[in-house]
């Protein structure tokens, strides 16, 4: 499974939607979380993709497409 693919399935678990709910251009600041939910995501991803990223880096991705290439840039390095 792509790593797009994945981390918009773990977005969704979280929202408590079907993954073909949420496009790839999601603007993730639209969505009502808060701070734990935030931190609780950042969490999942880290310990699925076995990476860790720094919360900057995290907070600068707006979209599931920029938080995927993200993780996918990471777990490259």
């Amino acid at each position: 499974m792509a790593v797009q693919d994945r981390v918009r399935e773990i977005i969704a678990e979280k929202l408590g939607k079907m993954p073909q709910e949420l496009t790839f251009h999601l603007d993730l600041y639209t969505l009502d979380w808060d701070s734990l939910d935030l931190l609780g995501l950042v969490v999942d991803l880290e310990e699925e993709f076995d990476i860790t990223v720094s919360d900057e880096r995290f907070g600068n991705c707006k979209t599931i497409h920029e938080l995927a290439e993200l993780i996918s840039t990471t777990v490259a390095e």
